[in-house]
């Protein structure tokens, strides 16, 4: 039998799922998975009694059920999915007839539609999925470790319309680089910061905590222009987003405010880990 070709990527149901891996359902595959077990169910409706009597011995048949195992375990139908799981053991294990089979899908089908009445799914369209897949570049991962779960989520956010939490999240993904500039021209980090950034500031300008003119950046030209260029920004970011949505000034940001904030970020933060690495102040 060949009605579930071309058969979807196969599935361990023993190996370890992780979170995100069981909330993302492609949709051609499970789509592609509820077509095998219909195409199945009308193959087996058409089947005469010695077909039916024999063990089912299509593999391809246990492909898509794991499909359609991780696909329930997602969505919350989870006694769907210890039916179907059951199913695919007795046919792996050669103990399942085409009669059998033909029973089980029917309970499946029945569990699956009870299930799906309490649940909510959510979709990303294609224009989204780049937020929804993306991962801090290494440069970032190895200067800022700390900034690339706020990164990540704040991208998440933004595939799924939550722009005012990934404006937070962004503003949280700077902490870190923050930090590492402040102690990498010998400022002591704080709090708050209007005053880790004016101490920078002073520390840019050749000032020591007296207000003194120092020679700190004699002979050191481009490097005194990528800290002063990086305090400005700071200082613009502090003021244009931080201000406002860590204190809830703006009640919310719009999708096209948080892209434009998240294509800012993650742009500075990729500048910065160019130069900066928060294990060599730490």
């Amino acid at each position: 039998m060949n009605a579930l070709s071309p058969s979807p990527e196969p599935f361990q149901p023993h190996g370890l799922v992780g979170l995100w891996d069981m909330l993302e359902i492609y949709g051609a595959k499970f789509v592609s998975a509820i077509q095998a077990l219909v195409t199945i169910e009308a193959f087996l409706l058409s089947a005469d009694e010695k077909l039916m009597s024999a063990l089912v011995d299509d593999e391809s048949w246990s492909e898509n059920i794991s499909v359609l195992i991780v696909s329930c375990v997602a969505v919350g139908a989870k006694y769907t999915a210890k039916a179907a799981f059951r199913l695919q053991q007795s046919i792996e294990d050669k103990k399942c007839t085409y009669l059998d089979a033909s029973r089980e899908l029917r309970n499946i089908r029945d569990r699956l539609r009870d299930e799906l009445q309490d649940a909510k799914l959510f979709g990303i369209h294609s224009d989204a999925a780049k937020y929804y897949d993306y991962a801090a570049p290494e440069l970032i991962q190895n200067a800022f470790p700390r900034s690339c779960y706020d990164l990540e989520e704040a991208s998440k956010c933004i595939a799924f319309d939550r722009s005012t939490a990934a404006v937070l999240h962004l503003m949280r993904g700077l902490e870190q680089p923050l930090e590492t500039m402040a102690k990498s021209i010998g400022v002591n980090p704080k709090e708050n910061w209007n005053s880790i950034l004016n101490d920078i500031e002073n520390a840019v300008r050749g000032k020591d905590r007296e207000g003194n003119r120092t020679k700190y950046w004699e002979g050191r030209k481009e490097e005194h222009s990528f800290f002063a260029e990086a305090c400005t920004h700071f200082f613009h970011i502090k003021n244009a987003w931080r201000n406002y949505a860590s204190h809830a000034v703006k009640e919310k940001y719009t999708l096209d405010e948080a892209k434009k904030i998240y294509l800012h970020v993650t742009s500075f933060c990729e500048h910065l880990s160019s130069r900066l690495r928060y294990e060599d102040v730490a």
